[in-house]
């Protein structure tokens, strides 16, 4: 799967079969669309090929693509499955990741103060952050900035923190 930033608040997870956008504000392509903040502030309408909005608590399976989401008391959490196990979440849900779970990658937005300590007992491959960066401090020996990430490549992801930019 492929992770790109397409503005401050929009990512795209392109898989096999079927692509995420996250929070829409610009124009994409994408068959699934998953919502951190209220529809009313994202751009719904510049999405083409859309099957499946998701802004609650559910399971779904679109192109090969399965999701559940679950609602926590700090927001939203979504688990991607397809190729890859991904967490998606937020600055203030993050802390809800089971540290007893292993994803090949989780994914931060950061909406609020951040500080990429709480990631500690996370068991991932690699941390991608992007959003309001102002608010973030990450102390990260092995980041890099980047505009997009594979994460089907495993020996360069490995134990990175990657800055969405």
């Amino acid at each position: 799967m492929e992770i790109s930033k397409l503005s401050d608040i929009t990512i795209k997870i392109k898989g096999k079969n079927a692509s995420i956008v996250l929070d829409p504000t610009v124009k994409v392509d994408a068959e699934i669309i998953l919502a951190t903040q209220s529809q009313d502030s994202l751009s719904i309408d510049k999405v083409s090929g859309t099957r499946l909005i998701v802004s609650g608590p559910g399971e779904y399976e679109v192109g090969g693509i399965s999701i559940t989401s679950k609602e926590v008391k700090e927001g939203i959490l979504y688990y991607i499955y397809e190729q890859s196990r991904i967490a998606i979440a937020t600055s203030a849900s993050v802390v809800s990741i089971p540290d007893d779970e292993e994803f090949d990658c989780v994914i931060v937005k950061v909406i609020g103060e951040f500080k990429d300590d709480v990631l500690g007992p996370i068991n991932s491959k690699c941390i991608v952050v992007y959003g309001d960066l102002a608010l973030a401090t990450i102390k990260s020996d092995n980041q890099e900035t980047t505009a997009k990430i594979n994460i089907k490549k495993t020996a360069e992801i490995l134990g990175k923190t990657f800055i969405l930019s």
